[in-house]
């Protein structure tokens, strides 16, 4: 009975900040964290736009905008520096960031060191998201658009954190050098119902996955594009695991759905449909990936010089297509599958 009338005692202690409250001397989001609670509190924030970057000290907050995504901005643009909001002090998933337009002066509008923050139905435009350090936010019903970095146009994992993204989609955006959308490093990171539509990098137009274990479950990627290699992904080393997945009408040099390399990838019931790569494998690039598996997959109409399905080579031994369909792809090598000397001798 004690532990039930102190629940009830906590739950009715918890307050709601409202910004702005000039009455409550609170102009800014930053005010209505100072004024809030260790946890349990709400910060409603009115619509409008708010120059300003926002650290959540820690606390167990909901944040929440009160009118539409693109009427309520936090933009740390008119500061010149600094993201718009940082989760630095061990939030968890009960720190909630809900409903608004995010816009960093610098390469990322969000940033979460080693801290698992939740962030809902937000909106990330010029700028995205940076987790390390061991974090695992739940990032839900976001879209990312425009994003431009060296590394990761729009999302930068690594060392070893573990982000989850769920409806999340990702179009438009470009890095100068890996994960024209999207880069994992040394980390893990969970994508379930994500889109990821016309995003550009050298290497992995649309997601680049090095080193990792990370998972794409329903993921459809479409219209993708590597300077190199791998229209849709980038996939090197790691064990990533690929799930009911598309990629269609992806470009690169090589790889124009994916590029596999030193990578035991299992990838299963996913479609490459209308890939382009200039030179070789028009679904599929795969270099040294003895160990993956490709299993229940349907490759339609792919296109290269070699190789329109896959081309395999050097030391791809164990590589198993299980269950796979090649259908209607063109190649001056090797319309379905190219098989390279290492292979194929």
């Amino acid at each position: 009975m004690t532990l039930m009338v102190a629940g009830c005692h906590a739950a009715l202690h918890a307050a709601i900040i409202n910004v702005p409250d000039p009455g409550a001397g609170i102009a800014t989001i930053q005010d209505g964290v100072n004024a809030a609670a260790s946890s349990g509190d709400t910060i409603r924030v009115a619509p409008g736009t708010y120059v300003e970057s926002v650290d959540t000290l820690g606390k167990s907050v909901r944040i929440r905008a009160t009118g539409s995504v693109n009427a309520t901005i936090i933009d740390a643009g008119g500061l010149g520096f600094g993201p718009a909001a940082t989760f630095d002090s061990g939030e968890t998933r009960t720190t909630i960031l809900e409903g608004f337009t995010l816009r960093g002066a610098s390469e990322y509008a969000v940033i979460c060191h080693g801290a698992s923050p939740t962030i809902l139905d937000c909106r990330f435009t010029t700028s995205g998201v940076r987790c390390d350090l061991g974090g695992a936010p739940l990032i839900e019903n976001c879209t990312f658009t425009g994003g431009s970095n060296f590394e990761g146009g729009a999302v930068h994992v690594e060392t070893g954190a573990d982000p989850e993204f769920v409806d999340c989609d990702f179009t438009d955006n470009q890095s100068f050098l890996v994960g024209g959308a999207v880069l994992v490093r040394e980390a893990a990171g969970r994508f379930t119902d994500c889109t990821f539509t016309d995003n550009t990098a050298p290497l992995g137009g649309g997601i680049a996955i090095l080193d990792s274990t990370t998972s794409l479950t329903r993921c459809d990627f479409s219209g993708n594009q590597a300077e190199t290699g791998g229209g849709g992904g980038w996939l090197v080393g790691g064990a990533p695991v690929l799930v009911q997945c598309s990629f269609a009408g992806g470009t690169a040099s090589v790889g124009g759905g994916l590029y596999l390399s030193e990578c035991p990838a299992s990838v299963s019931s996913t479609t490459f449909t209308d890939n382009i790569a200039e030179q070789s494998g028009g679904a599929l690039r795969l270099l040294a990936a003895e160990g993956a598996t490709f299993t229940s997959c349907i490759f339609e109409s792919n296109h290269a010089v070699e190789g329109g399905g896959a081309d395999i080579t050097d030391g791809s031994d164990g590589l198993a297509f299980i269950n796979c369909a090649f259908r209607n792809g063109t190649a001056d090598i090797g319309a379905g599958i190219d098989l390279g000397p290492a292979i194929g001798d």
